[in-house]
C-alpha cells in the first residue's frame, strides 16, 4: 500500500518491525489452515480441532500470564473480556465449518476481505469519538486497493467456478 511505503519512509522502524509481524502472522495463519484442514480430512469435527488449537494456546501462554491483574475488573470490563474471548472462537468455529464444507482456496477468498472490515470498523471508531486505537493514515490510494479487494474476491470465486466446470 502507498500510504504504508510512505509512512515507511517517515518512521522506518516502527515498520519495519510491524511489517515483520505481519509477515510471521501470515505464515502461521497459512501452517493454521494447512494444519486445520489436515485434521479435518482425518475425521476431526471443526469443534475437535477448535478445542485443541485453543487448549495448546492456553497452556502455552497462561505461564507469563499476570491473573493478578484480572482481580480489579468490574462486572462491565469481564463482559467485554469474556465477549472478547468467544469472538475469535465463534469465528474459528465457522472457519473451521467452512473449511470442512468447501474449497480453502474459496475460504482464502473469502477471508480476504477481513481486513476491509476492520479498516471500515477501525473508520467508525474514530468518527464516533473514540481513539483509544490510532487509526491508520489513508489516502485515495488506500481506499482504491480496499475497493479492488473487496471486486476481486468475486471475480476470483466466479472465474474459479468457471474453471472448475469447465471441460
Amino acid at each position: 500500500n502507498w500510504d504504508q511505503l510512505l509512512a515507511a519512509l517517515d518512521q522506518g522502524d516502527v515498520y519495519l518491525t510491524g511489517n515483520s509481524w505481519i509477515l510471521f502472522a501470515a505464515v502461521a495463519w497459512a501452517i493454521f489452515a494447512m494444519l486445520q484442514k489436515l485434521q479435518l480430512q482425518k475425521g476431526w469435527t471443526p469443534q475437535m480441532v477448535n478445542v485443541l488449537t485453543y487448549g495448546v494456546c492456553c497452556l502455552a501462554i497462561y505461564p507469563s500470564a499476570n491473573t493478578a491483574e484480572l482481580a480489579p475488573l468490574t462486572a462491565w470490563q469481564w463482559s467485554i473480556l469474556i465477549l472478547l474471548g468467544l469472538n475469535p472462537l465463534v469465528a474459528y468455529g465457522c472457519f473451521a465449518e467452512a473449511m470442512e464444507r468447501i474449497s480453502a482456496s474459496y475460504v482464502s477468498m473469502i477471508i480476504a476481505v477481513n481486513p476491509i472490515l476492520t479498516i471500515a470498523l477501525m473508520a467508525l471508531l474514530a468518527h464516533l469519538g473514540l481513539t483509544f486505537i490510532s487509526t491508520e493514515p489513508l489516502s485515495w490510494r488506500g481506499y482504491l486497493g480496499a475497493a479492488m479487494v473487496i471486486g476481486g474476491v468475486p471475480i476470483a470465486v466466479s472465474l474459479r467456478s468457471r474453471l472448475a466446470t469447465s471441460p
